[in-house]
């Protein structure tokens, strides 16, 4: 699993989650009351989860985060 999380009103909030739980590949868009919007991937193995996550964290991080603390105001 690899997790973006973000510290906003002195607490650690997750904002974006990537599993290869259950057998097949997801990213989870957390919101800051804790729902989550599942979002299958479509990708082989654990491998793959892990690399594609490191990517779209390097390129969208601040967007992740950007979203998430305006759904926290």
């Amino acid at each position: 699993m690899v997790q973006l999380e973000v510290w906003a009103k002195d607490k650690w909030y997750p904002v974006v989650r990537y599993d290869y739980a259950r057998g097949f590949a997801h990213r989870d868009v957390l919101s800051p009351k804790g729902e989550e919007e599942k979002r299958p991937l479509t990708l082989d193995s654990l491998e793959q989860c892990v690399q594609y996550a490191e990517q779209d964290l390097t390129d969208r991080y601040e967007w992740y985060i950007e979203q998430f603390l305006r759904k926290l105001r």
